[in-house]
């Protein structure tokens, strides 16, 4: 699959990619990108995002708890899954 596509509808994707939660995603909720949603007025680094598993990037939204603790405490989050051990 291409990574530059665009989906024309949210994703009913309402597990956070990273801790399992909610994501509380207003979008996905109502399929609608129209839907307002607290993530719109998030910002999300490049190091959160790519913590986020292959399979779900693209596809499913960050919680705002996990977004919240990565600007506290940005290597809080690392995953398990990245750690070359």
């Amino acid at each position: 699959m291409p990574t530059d596509l665009k989906f024309t509808m949210p994703l009913p994707e309402h597990a956070c990619p990273l801790c399992g939660g909610p994501n509380d995603c207003a979008a996905a909720r109502r399929g609608s990108f129209s839907t307002p949603c607290w993530c719109r007025e998030a910002t999300f680094s490049a190091e959160l995002l790519a913590q986020v598993p292959p399979a779900l990037q693209g596809r499913a939204c960050i919680c705002a708890q996990c977004a919240a603790a990565a600007q506290r405490a940005p290597q809080a989050l690392e995953s398990p899954l990245t750690n070359d051990e």
